[in-house]
């Protein structure tokens, strides 16, 4: 696979962030993922396998409700804010095209009794073993706007789940279509986007 082309596979989670200016804002999260065999179009998230580092596979239900469990800390446990569904999408190889292939609900709130970062965008960078550069982005969490960190991080549920991803515990991949295996840093920031949103 060339190298910034999302996919074999794409995780595109959805999720929602409330403040009083601008209200309920939804986000998403999107993850490379290798998926074998090849599913067909609605199939479940169940029947649906999902590859991790090591070759062994993992039903994408599992592996998303997983990562949510892991996000779950540092986003507020308070209305309007919560992980609301993932879809998953096959790209043609080297190519932006996507096509659709499932929908899973997940319906679930944060549990940190903090509040949102109000335009906060905390992303995690990754070397693959490709060498190239996966990066995570959480929006509106609860981490903080700072400069920025390395691992062990001051959000400690950021940093296990950091952690979870060095170790190959989740099967996402970087665009150069290989695993993570080393966190190189935290960029805790704002995005000039939601910032329009919310306070334009």
């Amino acid at each position: 696979m060339a190298l910034n082309f999302p996919g074999p596979y794409e995780v595109r989670l959805y999720y929602s962030s409330n403040y009083s200016v601008g209200g309920i804002i939804q986000h998403s999260q999107r993850l490379n993922v290798i998926i074998d065999p090849e599913p067909d179009p609605g199939d479940l998230f169940s029947t649906i396998s999902a590859i991790r580092r090591d070759g062994s596979p993992f039903a994408l239900d599992g592996e998303v409700d997983d990562w949510v469990a892991a996000m779950q800390p540092f986003y507020p446990n308070a209305a309007g804010n919560s992980f609301d569904y993932a879809e998953l999408w096959k790209y043609e190889p080297e190519s932006f095209d996507a096509s659709f292939v499932s929908t899973y609900p997940i319906a679930l709130a944060g549990t940190s009794a903090s509040v949102v970062n109000q335009t906060g965008q905390a992303i995690v960078t990754f070397r693959t073993l490709g060498g190239g550069v996966m990066k995570l982005s959480f929006m509106e969490s609860v981490v903080g706007v700072g400069v920025r960190d390395t691992l062990p991080f001051a959000n400690a549920a950021l940093d296990a789940l950091a952690d979870s991803v060095v170790a190959g515990t989740f099967p996402w991949v970087g665009r150069d279509g290989t695993y993570p295996f080393a966190c190189i840093a935290l960029f805790p920031g704002n995005n000039e986007a939601v910032f329009k949103k919310r306070f334009r």
